[in-house]
């Protein structure tokens, strides 16, 4: 996912539910449908546009590791 930081954290929800819908997986312990994610973004440019961020989503802070990059 690019740009993760621009989304909203409705979206985390939705792509956690269509993913595991579409991997046909019926646990509640299956995360995003048991496929890897990978989230790029820069968290210092700017917020998204609606008021909820991925920060307050329990899908991004329990199951993502943050790992930044320096130059």
């Amino acid at each position: 996912v690019d740009e993760v930081s621009l989304i909203q954290a409705g979206l985390w929800g939705a792509m956690h539910s269509r993913l595991t819908q579409i991997m046909g997986i019926h646990s509640n312990t299956a995360i995003f449908g048991n496929v890897g994610i990978i989230a790029i973004g820069d968290f210092y440019q700017c917020s998204p546009v609606a008021s909820s961020s991925i920060y307050s989503s329990l899908l991004w802070s329990d199951h993502f590791e943050y790992v930044e990059l320096k130059i």
